[in-house]
C-alpha cells in the first residue's frame, strides 16, 4: 500500500487570481496511531541497518513491497526520513568535509569530552563487569572534603586522555567493587561517526501486523 494514496483530497489552487482549483492530495494531513500499538515492544525485532540499506530496500526485502518503506519509518517514530536514517561512509564524509571543510579538521575539533568508566564487582568468586559512558561538561567540580569547587584540567584533542585512577571499596553484603575512570576527548569525526552506527540499529514491526497498521491509517484519514 502506497502512504500517500489513503491521504484526503482537497481543492487547491495553484493561481488564485484566475480562481481555478485542482483536486491534490493533502499530504498535511496528520494522524496518531494507538499507543498500544507503537508501545507493543512484542511486534518489533531488532535490525542493523547495513551500508546502502534504505527503508525501500528493507521493505522489500521483509514485506516485499517497497511501497511499504513508511512503515520501517513508523517503526523507528522518524521526523526527518534523511538525516535520521544512517548515513552511507562516503555521505557522511562528504557532510563532514562540507561543514568543517576537510576530515582532518574534524578530527582536530573537539566535540565533546567522556567521562568512561569500568566497574568490576567481585562476590563469591563471580565477576561482574559494567561499562558507562557519560558527557562531562563542566571544567570544576565539588570537592566535598573541603567543601569548595575546584578547577579540574580536562582533556583535549592534544591530550586526549586522562586517566583519573581507581577506586575499590567493599559492601556490607561482601562485594568487592572497582571503578576504573577516565576522561577523554572526543573529536567531531569520531562522534559522527558514532552518532551514525547508532542509528544502524533499527526494530521492524513483524509483517504479520502490517496489514493491520495499514488498515488503521485507512480508517483515521477517513475520519
Amino acid at each position: 500500500m502506497q502512504y500517500f494514496e489513503q491521504f484526503p483530497s482537497i481543492l487547491y489552487s495553484f493561481d488564485p487570481a484566475n480562481g481555478s482549483f485542482q483536486l491534490v492530495t493533502n499530504i498535511f494531513a496528520r494522524v496518531k496511531f494507538l499507543d498500544s500499538i507503537i508501545s507493543n515492544t512484542v511486534i518489533y525485532y531488532p535490525y542493523s541497518v547495513q551500508d546502502g540499506d534504505t527503508a525501500w530496500s528493507i521493505a522489500d526485502k521483509y514485506y516485499d513491497d517497497p511501497q511499504r518503506h513508511w512503515i520501517v519509518y513508523f517503526a523507528q517514530q522518524l521526523v526527518d526520513p534523511y538525516f535520521d536514517w544512517p548515513l552511507t561512509q562516503n555521505d557522511l564524509d562528504n557532510n563532514i568535509v562540507a561543514k568543517y571543510g576537510s576530515i582532518a579538521n574534524a578530527q582536530a575539533t573537539l566535540d565533546h569530552i567522556e567521562q568512561q568508566q569500568k566497574t568490576t564487582v567481585t562476590l563469591n568468586g563471580v565477576i561482574t563487569t559494567n561499562w558507562s559512558n557519560t558527557s562531562l561538561n563542566s571544567a570544576f567540580t565539588y570537592d566535598f572534603s573541603r567543601q569548595q569547587v575546584q578547577a579540574v584540567t580536562l582533556p583535549s584533542i592534544g591530550t586526549p586522555l586522562i586517566d583519573k585512577g581507581t577506586i575499590t571499596y567493599s559492601t556490607p553484603d561482601g562485594s568487592v567493587v572497582s571503578t576504573h575512570t577516565q576522561w577523554v576527548a572526543v573529536d567531531v569525526y569520531t562522534a559522527t561517526i558514532s552518532r551514525n552506527e547508532a542509528k544502524r540499529q533499527i526494530r521492524l514491526i513483524d509483517k504479520a501486523y502490517v496489514k493491520v497498521i495499514e488498515d488503521q491509517l485507512t480508517t483515521l484519514l477517513a475520519q
